[in-house]
């Protein structure tokens, strides 16, 4: 991204990030391809009850990310500074709760309900803008099987590409197995649609 000569009094364009956030949110159609790309990192993280949260990191694609940060990036640095991420929380990324970030978490057939976001921060990498934050998911061992994550815009909107480390995970006496079947899922009035899902196994 090319830089831009620096003005450390310049605010960040609110407006345009706002307009920006609305192409996140458009769900009242189906596309027939993506215009924004996420990649998804999901990290669990567990305690004795079970797994306790997700950490997420979502990368966007290099020509969102250019819109994006033209605006975020007000005074070009090439870095987020705290009031910069502010806006960029405040404008992008406090509404996707109603979305519920885009997550999808059950087990069995019950969707767990998805709290507000926590931790949140963003920044730049490599000229992509990424957000990382936390959320809380408490699922009992005994369950664990049977959770299924996805993270989907059904509408295709916006394509996600969800990752996680296949490596055993070893935790309060356990080993646990995560792996990412291809399924497919039931959506409703959306139909039936393959999903990139992080599923766990118990090992013995």
């Amino acid at each position: 991204m090319p830089r831009r000569s620096k003005h450390p009094s310049t605010k960040p364009d609110t407006q345009r990030l706002g307009l920006l956030m609305m192409l996140i949110l458009v769900p009242a159609l189906g596309f027939s391809h993506p215009h924004i790309w996420i990649d998804t990192a999901v990290t669990p993280r567990f305690n004795s009850a079970g797994l306790a949260e997700l950490g997420v990191e979502w990368t966007f694609d290099e020509y969102y990310s250019s819109a994006v940060l033209v605006d975020a990036d007000a005074d070009g640095d090439g870095t987020l500074d705290p009031e910069e991420i502010a806006v960029v929380r405040e404008l992008m990324f406090s509404h996707l709760v109603s979305r519920s970030y885009f997550f999808f978490i059950f087990v069995n057939n019950r969707r767990l309900s998805i709290p507000e976001a926590r931790s949140f921060t963003s920044s730049i990498t490599q000229g992509r803008l990424v957000f990382q934050f936390t959320l809380d998911t408490p699922v009992p061992w005994q369950d664990l099987p049977a959770l299924r994550i996805a993270n989907i815009d059904q509408s295709y909107y916006t394509d996600f590409l969800l990752t996680a480390s296949e490596t055993p995970i070893s935790t309060r006496g356990r080993s646990i197995q995560p792996y990412l079947p291809t399924e497919t899922w039931d959506f409703g009035e959306w139909g039936r649609l393959p999903v990139q899902s992080l599923r766990f196994r118990i090992l013995p």
